[in-house]
Formats: C-alpha cells, structure tokens, sequence
C-alpha cells in the first residue's frame, strides 16, 4: 500500500494480490452504531476537504465512511469535484444535507444543513 499526505489528509492506494483469505470490507456508517465522535469526525472531514484540498467530494452518504477499529475513512471520491467547479456548493449542500439526515435519524443533531453549509464555506 502507498501512502500520499494531502495536507491533513491520506490518499491510499492499495494493489491487491490473490490470498487465500477471504477479506471482507469494513463497515459503513450505515452498518454501525454512530456516536458525537463520528459525528464531530464527519463535519470536520467535510471541511477540511473543502478548505483545506479544494474538494467536495459530491456523492457524500452514510454508505461513503468506513468506519472500523476506531478508523473513519471516507472513500468512493470518484465523483469529487474542485471546489472551482460551477456547482460545488450545490453538490456540498448536498453531502451535508445527506450526513445531517443521517445522524438526525441516529438522534445526533446540532446544527441543520444551513447552518453546517454556512460554517463550512466561510
């Protein structure tokens, strides 16, 4: 496995050799019970991506974080758009919109989406 630091941030990359051990995936958020600290986790990741990368990673769900052994990580950042791009706010309304809807169902809220959004972008 490879590593790249991106400011706060750790790209992986990982190449796969046949084993005879099965793996399986880490779970998601969506499998797992979430607490403030995944919570705290999320909104801080969001933006720092945003601020400190320039990314919004646009397609951002409860199904988009593993979270395994204490580890959180956020994946499936092929859809990821520069924060340069014409509807990058729109797409990071979105991911908000999607982790508060989230965590509300998990009886974990603090701030709405505008609120976050705002925060987030200034």
């Amino acid at each position: 496995m490879a590593s790249w630091p991106l400011d706060s941030f750790e790209v992986r990359s990982e190449t796969h050799t046949g084993s005879a051990r099965r793996a399986s995936p880490a779970p998601t958020f969506a499998e797992t019970e979430v607490d403030r600290a995944d919570y705290d986790w999320t909104f801080d990741a969001i933006g720092r991506l945003y601020r400190s990368a320039n990314l919004v990673h646009a397609d951002l769900s409860e199904f988009n974080i593993f979270k395994s052994r204490g580890e959180r990580i956020m994946f499936d950042m092929g859809s990821a758009v520069l924060t340069s791009h014409p509807q990058s706010t729109e797409y990071l309304r979105r991911d908000v919109s999607n982790m508060v809807r989230f965590f509300r169902k998990r009886g974990l809220f603090e701030k709405d989406s505008e609120a976050w959004l705002k925060e987030l972008i200034e």
